[in-house]
């Protein structure tokens, strides 16, 4: 599908950011191939594996840790470099060493966030990685404010609440024409998604069997027997 979508012609290649910090490495050959220069990295190894794989390498983005503890999936776990001020500065440095080119950063809170100061304390993290790249040279202008934006209002949170902190955040760490060029862009997959539809289920029948049929232990989790 990743293939067919650049082939035919459904997005221009220089517009696609291949955003999983963990590439394979004939990811990386095909993504070279189909003109797909943006890659994201969070550690030295991917930083390696791309200066091998990939001919040009001079449009990078820096993922960085910034979890929102009451987001529904901490993808921090997983992505983004830890700590990101002292790590994400050690990445831009090494980067710099093997001639490859940085040219902005990105987060991710979590998908299905809780609490929208999280997008600003991204964004200020950003803003100081932004400041030490381009004293080392790297052409810092691409702000990715990764996901995790609610498809619907609720008492938890809203889209509005988000929007103020990244609007507050911005004019106060990435003010109109401190960096030229800037670009921000971000990924609201579950904005589209999650409540796009309604899934409607027609129940026929129910019964009750012991639990060791269902999880092969003598009482439901909780303590409640079958």
């Amino acid at each position: 599908m990743y293939i067919q979508t650049v082939g035919e012609g459904l997005t221009r290649p220089q517009m696609i950011i291949y955003a999983n910090t963990t590439k394979q490495r004939s990811f990386i050959n095909g993504a070279d191939r189909l003109g797909v220069h943006k890659m994201t990295f969070d550690n030295v190894e991917e930083l390696e594996k791309i200066k091998k794989e990939h001919s040009n390498t001079d449009r990078l983005v820096l993922r960085i840790r910034n979890d929102d503890p009451r987001a529904l999936s901490h993808l921090g776990m997983k992505f983004g470099c830890d700590p990101p001020l002292e790590k994400g500065l050690e990445l831009l440095k090494a980067a710099k060493e093997m001639g490859l080119g940085v040219i902005g950063t990105s987060f991710h809170v979590g998908s299905g966030a809780g609490d929208a100061t999280a997008y600003a304390k991204g964004i200020e993290k950003c803003a100081q990685l932004f400041d030490e790249g381009l004293k080392m040279g790297h052409n810092m202008h691409l702000l990715d404010l990764g996901g995790g934006y609610p498809g619907k209002d609720t008492e938890r949170i809203t889209l509005d609440d988000i929007a103020k902190e990244i609007n507050a955040a911005l004019e106060k760490h990435f003010p109109e024409g401190k960096y030229e060029g800037l670009k921000v862009i971000a990924e609201p997959g579950r904005y589209f998604c999650s409540y796009a539809v309604s899934v409607v289920a027609h129940v026929i029948a129910a019964t009750k069997v012991p639990a060791e049929r269902v999880t092969e232990k003598s009482e439901w989790v909780g303590g409640v027997k079958s």
